[in-house]
């Protein structure tokens, strides 16, 4: 990331750092002997990490490589971290290339450490580039790891910031991490900025604070640094503290005085997300808008011959030893000016959104629900379905395409219907006793089923809307998912595990036995104790994983997942499966042509049972995320995975002679 001027001064004099491959593993943690502020942290042997396995075969992913949020130059090579993974970009040969090493895929931080070799950072810890291949660093070898937001290298150090973890740092043979219960100020950790070996600022979702030899100190009242979160800080030549808080513009602080800098001094917004040094050790600043630098007594706007800069969102900016100067923009590309002019290097984007919470394979393609946006996918080309008012956008939770044509969105403000042409809307005006809608189905002809986030099931038939609750049967009338089997037996499931179905106008609960994942009850927000209130989300998240959930089986039978897999038939749910950790959180499921389960968690990543064996696959093994909301597959033997934070992920099971199978 960030190399302040004495960082760069003293590169001489640090001690390099050498992490080792194999050897340690982690012991229980313990109070350094050191004086000051590594005192109020605790230390631990580095833990060993893992070597990069190599992806599994048939996997290929699909993401979008939108926002660039981390840039570093070595050598020749601009390495750029996207929202997407990270980009390898030859500068003299003017290639690009997707580089696969690091396990995170939503990368924060690049960094270099003493002896050359490259930090990255992301949701899935930190992978380190090594001369025989990538090592990683995740959640399960420290906290630290959880969820990297920045890499800074110090003297003779290198600082992780975590979201959630706190902060800490690397030395040698030692990882020593700070929380709150060292007197940080917030463990949800943003930057590190190092003014001397002995004295460290970091920021916080909540503010600055600042570490010395002898004491922490937080800057939230009183000393006129914006409060909020902080995108980024970096200290100049002349020792001055740069800090960008969000929607604040920049505070700079100098000797105890701060001076807030915005629009009005020369900044392009008060929406500033990064801070890098030229070779002359002068800060710039980007963010939405464009760029400026700070020339000692305000800010100038850097103005780009042949481009305008005012309507980009800067997310990232660096400078080389050349005089280059990159830009990444929000929207998946970099902005590269140097001496011989300006030129943009737009990103490949094999898929739109990052988010995919649905995905339904048909005879006319695979529709998918992504990122609030309902797209088909079909010989190659994706369709974004048209969208209807932006307020629905963030809040779409299911859909369903009924055999008579038509596509109904389940939403948190109602039900969407759409005839092929334009929009329709059903909501408390037609009746509707909530408009929290979490689940769609499509029923016999004419019908159509919606799960509520409160208020038990609807159903919308010729005659109109019928109401079902508690009253009619139901166990509860908080509704996590809805389905309907191939004899039209309507199934729901509950959002603490329990499973109910259809019998005639009643509801009957389906005994699961003692595999019912513990009940407990939803927390509290606004919109229940208020269910009028419209608040908006993103799109549909899983929970707590105890929520039963349903998946497409063999001959049309349903398969659900409450504490254990069960098949659902006429006889009720036939249990055929423990699941293959307790611990897991499942949020969907599929059985494959071939008899394969396969199992999608929440942070787990995916299980797949295939001749009685529970195999586990995640992130590291070619999956992009350990956070999956979907899974389905199609007729032709392919898996269709959607994923939270790194878009979609085809499987296509390979043949003998080495090539994949599926539908081309």
């Amino acid at each position: 990331m960030r190399i302040d001027s004495k960082t760069i001064l003293s590169l001489g004099l640090l001690v390099l750092l050498a992490l080792p491959a194999t050897g340690r593993g982690a012991t229980t943690e313990e109070e350094s002997p050191a004086a000051g502020l590594i005192a109020a942290g605790r230390t631990i042997p580095m833990p060993a990490g893992v070597r990069r396995r190599a992806p599994v075969t048939g996997f290929q992913r699909f993401s979008p490589p939108r926002p660039v949020r981390a840039l570093h130059s070595q050598e020749d090579t601009l390495w750029i971290g996207t929202g997407g993974g990270l980009f390898a970009w030859g500068i003299e040969e003017d290639t690009l290339t997707a580089v696969t090493g690091p396990v995170s895929r939503r990368i924060a931080a690049i960094e270099r450490d003493d002896g050359g070799r490259l930090w990255v950072g992301g949701d899935a810890g930190v992978s380190i580039r090594t001369e025989s291949g990538w090592l990683h660093y995740g959640p399960r070898d420290a906290q630290l790891f959880e969820r990297v937001t920045d890499i800074l290298r110090g003297e003779g150090r290198m600082w992780i910031a975590s979201w959630g973890g706190g902060v800490g740092f690397v030395r040698g043979d030692s990882l020593t991490r700070f929380s709150r219960a060292d007197s940080l100020l917030d463990d949800r950790v943003t930057c590190v900025a190092e003014e001397t070996p002995a004295t460290i600022w970091f920021g916080t979702a909540s503010g600055m604070c600042r570490a010395d030899s002898f004491s922490w100190e937080g800057f939230r009242y009183g000393s006129r640094i914006p409060i909020g979160s902080v995108e980024d800080a970096v200290f100049d030549e002349e020792g001055s503290l740069f800090i960008a808080v969000r929607r604040r513009g920049v505070a700079m602080y100098d000797l105890g005085r701060v001076t807030r800098h915005g629009r009005a001094d020369g900044l392009p917004g008060d929406e500033i997300h990064a801070f890098s040094l030229d070779d002359r050790g002068v800060p710039w600043a980007a963010g939405k808008g464009g760029v400026s630098y700070f020339d000692g007594s305000g800010w100038v706007p850097f103005a780009v011959e042949g481009l305008s800069l005012a309507g980009l969102d800067i997310r990232a900016v660096h400078h080389d030893l050349a005089g280059r100067i990159f830009l990444g923009t929000a929207g998946g590309s970099v902005i590269v000016v140097s001496r011989g002019g300006v030129r943009e290097i737009p990103l490949p984007d094999p898929f739109p959104a990052s988010l995919v919470a649905r995905i339904a394979p048909a005879e006319d393609g695979v529709w998918l629900l992504a990122d609030g946006t309902v797209f088909r996918l079909a010989d190659g080309q994706l369709d974004e379905i048209a969208r209807p008012d932006p307020l629905y956008v963030p809040a779409v939770n299911d859909f369903a395409r009924p055999a008579a044509g038509g596509l109904w969105l389940a939403t948190r403000f109602g039900a969407l219907h759409h005839d092929g042409r334009s929009w329709e809307v059903f909501d408390r005006r037609h009746g509707l006793p909530t408009e929290h809608l979490t689940a769609v189905a499509a029923g016999a002809p004419g019908e159509l089923w919606f799960g509520t986030f409160d208020s038990g099931v609807l159903r919308l038939g010729r005659a109109g809307w019928t109401h079902f609750t508690e009253q009619s049967g139901l166990p509860g009338e908080s509704i996590a998912d809805i389905a309907v089997d191939a004899d039209g037996t309507v199934w729901v499931g509950m959002a603490d595990g329990r499973l109910a179905r259809l019998a005639g106008e009643r509801w009957e609960t389906v005994d699961l036995g003692g595999d019912l994942p513990h009940a407990s009850s939803t927390a509290d927000t606004l919109e229940r104790i208020d269910p009028a209130l419209r608040l908006i989300g993103g799109t549909a998240m899983p929970g707590t994983g105890k929520a039963c959930r349903f998946g497409a089986g063999v001959s049309g039978r349903l398969l659900a997942v409450s504490g254990a897999i069960w098949r659902l038939g006429p006889d009720g749910a036939r249990r055929i499966l423990p699941l293959p950790d307790e611990r897991i959180k499942p949020t969907a499921l599929t059985e494959t042509a071939a008899g394969e389960i396969w199992l999608a968690t929440d942070g787990d990543g995916l299980w797949i049972l295939a001749d009685g064996r529970w195999r586990h696959v995640g992130a590291a093994d070619g999956v992009v995320d350990d956070r999956l909301l979907s899974v389905a597959g199609d007729a032709w033997g392919t898996v269709w995975i959607g994923t939270a934070n790194g878009g979609i992920v085809r499987f296509r099971p390979p043949t003998r002679d080495g090539s994949a199978e599926g539908r081309k």
